[in-house]
């Protein structure tokens, strides 16, 4: 088919995620559990604001929307060199439309991810996936024992 405009890609990604916001996430928190989240609107954000280049002002207003000021406790983010990430996801039998774009794309989106990291309000910890999963999991369960630890 043809392809999707940056628009329409940010509503139907913004839809889905104020549909698991509503339906999955705020009732899970509301009982008291525990939520961990693959991707949220940072992805948004990245692929289709710096990915894209449509406007990061109202990607994040839309997303201010979807989210309905759900935002993480946490956020984690592998950081990957983007030829790195590519030759990785060579090796798995399926790959997305977003895994097929060029290098450049791909640039584009880790500058975008590490560039939210420093610029939101939200406690990020970037990780360098470079190491072994053993390492990056150490890491990333000494932050959040960290940021537990301090509320």
């Amino acid at each position: 088919g043809e392809p999707r405009s940056p628009l329409a890609e940010a509503l139907l990604f913004s839809a889905d995620r104020a549909q698991h916001v509503e339906h999955l996430i705020q009732p899970a928190i509301q009982a008291g559990k525990l939520v961990l989240v693959d991707r949220y609107y940072y992805s948004t954000v990245a692929f289709q604001g710096y990915g894209r280049g449509y406007s990061i002002e109202t990607l994040l207003s839309l997303s201010d929307i979807a989210i309905q000021m759900c935002k993480p406790d946490i956020v984690l983010l592998l950081d990957l060199d983007p030829a790195a990430g590519l030759k990785r996801n060579a090796e798995k039998e399926e790959e997305d439309r977003f895994e097929l774009e060029e290098i450049e794309f791909h640039t584009k989106l880790r500058q975008g991810f590490l560039d939210l990291a420093k610029n939101l309000e939200e406690p990020f910890a970037v990780l360098d996936a470079r190491r072994a999963p053993e390492s990056i999991l150490q890491e990333a369960v000494q932050y959040i024992d960290r940021v537990l630890a301090s509320r």
